[in-house]
């Protein structure tokens, strides 16, 4: 569904609002895997080393794949490419609360969570600033603020889920993954195509 125009209201601020809730949900997730790792540790029986490789891995992965995510930005828009980060996104942190043996962490998150949030940053950031001719380094930055504030407002409604079930980490953290890919999507949508 397209954005609907208000009057008065220039619709790129919508496109920064709708990237602005990307970057919140998916480096609010990124960066609360700490709350979950020791637990996830713990209950599994593993080392840290274990729960760490993952993650770095999940970082690498993501990062390396920015250039290639703002390509396909660049050729077929922002909407398809984000709506299958954020399906990926949430089906790898999902899946990576049912792993059972450290290799398929590697995967899930290593691999299928990192090709999720490759989306995040590039497309958003390129999709605002083609928006804005004025007030575009206004606008990139707003959008970008998301980030900074998922990753510090998710962390504390994990924190405590994580206080309120107690052991049962793996469960909240399908139980949020999954959460996140859909209101992910759901935000998504609206972004349009310039």
């Amino acid at each position: 569904a397209a954005l609907s125009a208000k009057p008065g209201v220039f619709r790129g601020w919508q496109v920064v609002a709708a990237a602005f809730s990307v970057m919140f949900f998916a480096y609010g997730l990124q960066f609360s895997y700490g709350v979950f790792a020791s637990g996830m540790a713990a209950e599994l029986g593993w080392s840290r080393a274990a729960t760490a490789l993952p993650y770095s891995l999940y970082v690498f992965l993501y990062s390396a794949l920015s250039a290639a995510t703002g390509r396909a930005t660049d050729r077929i828009g922002p909407r398809p490419v984000i709506t299958v980060g954020a399906l990926l996104l949430g089906l790898g942190w999902g899946l990576s609360a049912l792993v059972h043996e450290p290799w398929q962490l590697n995967l899930t998150l290593g691999l299928v969570a990192a090709l999720g949030m490759s989306v995040a940053w590039v497309p958003c950031n390129a999709t605002v600033s083609r928006w804005f001719t004025l007030k575009r380094g206004t606008a990139v930055a707003v959008a970008s603020t998301g980030g900074s504030l998922g990753n510090l407002l998710v962390r504390v409604v994990e924190v405590g889920q994580v206080d309120q079930r107690g052991n049962q980490v793996r469960v909240v953290l399908e139980r949020l993954a999954v959460e996140r890919g859909r209101l992910l999507h759901r935000r998504l949508v609206p972004i349009v195509q310039v």
